[in-house]
């Protein structure tokens, strides 16, 4: 039995949430010498790549505008070259991107929620 890919949506959020948690109050000096804060935060990265997997594409196409292969190429890039990671561009898609990407999680929750009543 598969698992529905609105958990997966919801997973996405849930990463996001934790991430800011993560980071909230430090800076990047902080997030770099703080290896459980570091940690945690790729972790999550890697579920929001994985769980952006798992969206079937049919739902990805209604959400053109987040960038479904980036993300999922992202976690890869974490998972296969983690030694080459720049903190600078984790940190600025954790500040940057990660919050836009939320709200447009929430606003596909949404538009399937309606579609379903």
């Amino acid at each position: 039995m598969s698992r529905d890919y609105r958990l997966y949506l919801q997973d996405i959020l849930q990463a996001i949430q934790k991430i800011n948690r993560f980071v909230q109050d430090i800076d990047l000096d902080t997030f770099r010498s703080d290896a459980m804060r570091l940690d945690s935060t790729l972790f999550n990265l890697m579920t929001i790549g994985e769980a952006a997997k798992n969206i079937p594409p049919e739902i990805r196409d209604l959400m053109p505008e987040i960038e479904w292969s980036l993300i999922a190429r992202f976690r890869d890039f974490v998972v296969h070259h983690y030694w080459d990671l720049r903190l600078p561009k984790v940190w600025d898609i954790v500040h940057s991107d990660l919050p836009e990407l939320a709200g447009q999680v929430e606003e596909l929750l949404k538009r399937l929620d309606d579609q379903k009543s």
